[in-house]
């Protein structure tokens, strides 16, 4: 937040100018990966990656001038916004076999509130002006990646990789899925007992 005021009696030009200024970078991540450049066997039930940025900036610029007997009187306020947020949801190198689902889901829910303005007074004052400038800006990527390795689940349309709102959501270099609930894993063997 940010807030200027200005009381003047008896003068030519009086003015005042408010600013706020907000920056918030961050980078969120949420990973099951080995970066060695060796894949890691793993045996799970349902396994979820998720990485969600949820990330908010309230902001308020405001100049305010009240004056007696000026000629010309101006108010008025400059905000600027930046978020920057990269959001990742990785499995990566990893040989995943799952009894239950898989899940790879990257979200972005950044917000921006800002309110700028000014305003002015004057008794006895020819002119009076206020003015209000404001810059906003949301920058980052949202991912879900598979990478390398395989993945598989015991249900049918088990294995999901996603962002929200986004119908192009599968990146993978090398993947191999695989969706079977046939028989045992190779792991087990099957018994019978009378």
């Amino acid at each position: 937040m940010g807030a200027v005021g200005n009381i003047s009696i008896t003068g030519k030009v009086t003015g005042t100018v408010g600013i706020a200024i907000n920056r918030m970078d961050q980078d969120t991540k949420a990973e099951m990966a080995t970066d060695n450049g060796k894949t890691t066997a793993v045996n799970a039930g349902f396994t979820q990656v998720r990485a969600t940025g949820d990330g908010d900036i309230h902001s308020v610029g405001v100049g305010a001038t009240v004056s007696v007997g000026e000629f010309v009187t101006a108010a008025g306020s400059g905000s600027h916004n930046y978020i920057g947020n990269d959001v990742d949801a990785i499995i990566k190198n990893q040989n995943l076999k799952a009894n239950g689902s898989v899940g790879v889901v990257a979200q972005s829910d950044d917000r921006l509130y800002n309110f700028a303005g000014g305003f002015n007074i004057g008794a006895n004052t020819r002119a009076a002006l206020g003015a209000a400038a404001s810059t906003n800006k949301i920058t980052g990527s949202t991912n879900a990646l598979v990478s390398g390795g395989s993945v598989s689940a015991a249900d049918s349309g088990s294995v999901k990789v996603s962002r929200p709102k986004d119908d192009k959501i599968f990146k993978a270099e090398q993947l191999n899925v695989a969706v079977a609930r046939d028989g045992l894993s190779s792991s087990r063997t099957e018994e019978s007992k009378t």
